[in-house]
């Protein structure tokens, strides 16, 4: 099992002066197994839309904690480490990793087809 902490990027819906809008971001610590199974641990370390100086706006995205999130990892790796198993309760299972047995099961029972299928006939 590989323990990995991920970094997720949120554009907010806020723009600084140039027109850009900001970039959130999160961070997440993501168990995977040697069949790609994925998990992501619940407590996911977010970032957050903050402006201390409202004529720098360039300070306002605040990046989530991401020196916690290695900590978390550490802590699980070492617990693994000395035969210990995830508590399954504190962990979402998300997408497989891409290309990995997991993966290609999912996608043989059409499962990323209907994804694709659902966005197409989704309107905006």
């Amino acid at each position: 099992m590989q323990i990995e902490v991920f970094q997720n990027d949120r554009v907010t819906s806020t723009y600084n002066e140039d027109g850009s809008p900001f970039t959130i971001s999160d961070y997440f610590v993501v168990a995977t197994f040697k069949d790609g199974t994925r998990f992501r641990h619940s407590h996911g370390f977010y970032g957050k839309l903050v402006c201390p100086d409202q004529e720098d706006y360039t300070m306002c995205a605040q990046r989530g904690d991401e020196a916690a999130a290695e900590r978390l990892a550490a802590k699980i790796r070492a617990a693994v480490s000395v035969g210990r198993k995830l508590q399954l309760q504190l962990w979402d299972e998300i997408d497989p990793a891409y290309g990995s047995d997991a993966y290609i099961a999912l996608d043989e029972m059409g499962h990323f087809r209907e994804l694709e299928r659902m966005q197409e006939n989704y309107a905006y």
